[in-house]
């Protein structure tokens, strides 16, 4: 489950929750936590799970990372079979014309339907010169 930032680690996405392009579809990362491997404030190191310590285990499922450092986490996870991320280029002239395609694309799609979990197809504008 992707995050939408850079800069922030998959644990750090998590430990905060995890609002991805999936969410809508799959729910929070946070809620596919499955176990963490920790070490708390003593030094110890510790397996969590729901029901080796439920309540840890809940705080860390978006609660940050304020309970126990973090070194490992195990998800469920989901297949996709095909993702298109990235952004979308037209010279400066046809920029409006791409904009409104895209849109128009975006509103004939079925009401509920996981915008970033579908494949779509992005239109391509002719260049100047093209037959």
């Amino acid at each position: 489950m992707p995050g939408s930032n850079p800069v922030v680690s998959v644990t750090g996405f998590t430990l905060g929750g995890g609002v991805s392009w999936f969410a809508r579809k799959y729910g929070w990362a946070a809620g596919h936590v499955t176990a963490f491997e920790v070490v708390d404030a003593a030094g110890d190191q510790a397996r969590v799970t729901a029901s080796s310590d439920a309540d840890l285990f809940w705080a860390l499922r978006g609660g940050g990372g304020d309970f126990a450092v973090v070194t490992a986490m195990e998800y469920n996870l989901h297949a996709e079979p095909l993702v298109f991320g990235g952004r979308m280029v037209w010279p400066a002239d046809r920029a409006f014309e791409g904009v409104r395609r895209v849109h128009r694309r975006d509103r004939q799609r079925a009401r509920g339907a996981d915008y970033m979990g579908e494949p779509a197809q992005v239109p391509r504008l002719a260049a100047a010169g093209d037959d």
